[in-house]
This record gives structure tokens, sequence and C-alpha cells, in this order.
């Protein structure tokens, strides 16, 4: 896959692919309910939209969601119940700032997280590949503040 493509793109060539993730920080907490085996599966829905179910576990309540809007990349993350309906907690995220191009897109909480989630009103996500391709990094922080990293090999097809 060629190296010199924006990440959304390059999400997108992994269409109908799943691959195997894993919790990388925080290391010292194994009892976290989000260090369980992971998996995610990219569903191009469209040129200017991709899904990201989320597995963690045997929990398939998460989905990120990427949208093309002009030039910059919506991030979404939609929490479901077991029956399909959204969760009280759903719709978060933010618009990238194109702090960096090329690998990585960075999404600082946008008015509707602050909204609906006054503590998170300043998460920054970012998603980011190696410089190789191969291992996809989702990372969260809040309050400046490291909170949360997964990686996904995506050298590896499930």
């Amino acid at each position: 896959m060629a190296q010199d493509l924006p990440l959304f793109d390059q999400l997108k060539g992994h269409a109908g692919k799943a691959y195997a993730g894993k919790m990388t920080f925080p290391a010292d907490k194994p009892d976290d309910p989000m260090n369980k085996p992971m998996r995610i599966e990219v569903i191009k829905i469209s040129d200017d939209h991709i899904r990201i179910p989320l597995r963690v576990g045997n929990d398939n309540s998460r989905v990120w969601m990427l949208t093309r809007i002009e030039d910059s990349i919506l991030l979404k993350h939609d929490h479901r119940g077991k029956d399909g309906t959204p969760d009280e907690l759903t719709n978060y995220g933010g618009v990238d700032t194109h702090q960096l191009l090329g690998r990585q897109l960075i999404f600082p909480a946008d008015e509707e997280t602050a909204a609906l989630l006054p503590p998170a009103a300043t998460n920054v996500w970012s998603l980011r590949l190696s410089p190789d391709g191969n291992v996809l990094y989702y990372y969260l922080e809040r309050d400046g503040k490291p909170r949360f990293e997964a990686t996904f090999d995506l050298s590896k097809e499930l």
C-alpha cells in the first residue's frame, strides 16, 4: 500500500479486512475493562465514510465512524446497547486539526462531546499509522495527559 496516501485513504484500502489489537496504555491496569483482546474491521460505506467496529472481548458495542467533510475528517464514536439502541454516551468525537498530515489524524473534542460528557471536553483522540503502515494506533488523552492507547496489527489479517 502506498505510504504517501493520507491515513483516511490508507484505511479505505483495508476495507473488508479485520485485524487483532490490544490495549497498550495504561499497561499497569490488568483489570481495566478495555484490557481484553480487541478486533477491528474496516467497512467502507462510501468514498467519504468509513465505519470501524471495535470488539473488546465479547463486547461489540463500539464503532468508530470516520467521515470526510471537505478537507477534514470527522471522528465519532457510536456506542450501542446489546439490543442495538444508542447508548446514553454516544456520538462523541471531533474534527481533525491538520496538525500532522499523512499518517496521523488528531481530533480534539467538539462542542457536542463537551455538552454530552463535560469531563471529556479536553479529550484529544488520534489515529496514527506506523511508518511502515503495519500498525494502527488509537490514542486518547484528557487534560493533556495520556489516558488510553490501543494498537492493531495491520500486517496480519484475521
